[in-house]
């Protein structure tokens, strides 16, 4: 089993560089500038994707953050009404 992965890696190894020097003594820098360009599209769009992520999640960790002081409040109340023996709590 492990003895496939490596002669898989190294195929794919021998593969890579094979292609990269046959674009290199081909066409120059070229196809690797392109490639170079379109990874830095990349990293901007997922800079700005990640932004839009990242405050959403703050927006939801907010809408949490206030729910758990409700039901905490309602927990005081209910405890309260209790106590006082005015509340009737029909749940088990």
């Amino acid at each position: 089993m492990i003895c496939r992965a490596l002669k898989r890696i190294l195929c794919l190894t021998i593969i890579t560089l094979g292609l990269f020097l046959y674009l290199s003594v081909m066409m120059g820098g070229e196809p690797f500038r392109w490639l170079g360009q379109k990874a830095e599209q990349l990293g901007r769009l997922l800079r700005l994707k990640s932004e839009e992520v990242a405050k959403e999640a703050d927006r939801i960790k907010e809408k949490k953050e206030v729910v758990e002081e409700v039901v905490k409040e309602t927990e005081k109340v209910k405890r309260f009404l209790k106590e006082k023996g005015q509340g009737k709590d029909d749940r088990p």
